[in-house]
């Protein structure tokens, strides 16, 4: 809301999409997670977990949405990052 959307929260308990947001430039699909890292087997440094979207979510264009819970800083998936690669 700060940075000018409407937001509206999913109406059941299971869905797909946690929010909808919409400003002037449109709406977008968000799902929302909490900011959780870990450190994989070979490695010294936290990495962090990513969750993958489900077939429903890829067709509908939703977005992931990492939030630290501490910092409340915002992390948005890039979804066509490795589709881009190589």
């Amino acid at each position: 809301m700060r940075l000018g959307y409407w937001v509206f929260p999913a109406a059941q308990g299971s869905s797909p999409i946690d929010l909808i947001i919409v400003n002037e430039d449109g709406a977008r699909l968000l799902q929302v997670k909490k900011n959780a890292g870990r450190v994989n087997p070979g490695r010294k440094v936290k990495a962090r977990i990513h969750r993958t979207r489900s077939k429903v979510q890829k067709a509908l264009g939703v977005e992931f949405v990492y939030v630290d819970m501490d910092s409340r800083e915002v992390f948005v998936t890039n979804h066509d990052y490795h589709a881009n690669c190589g």
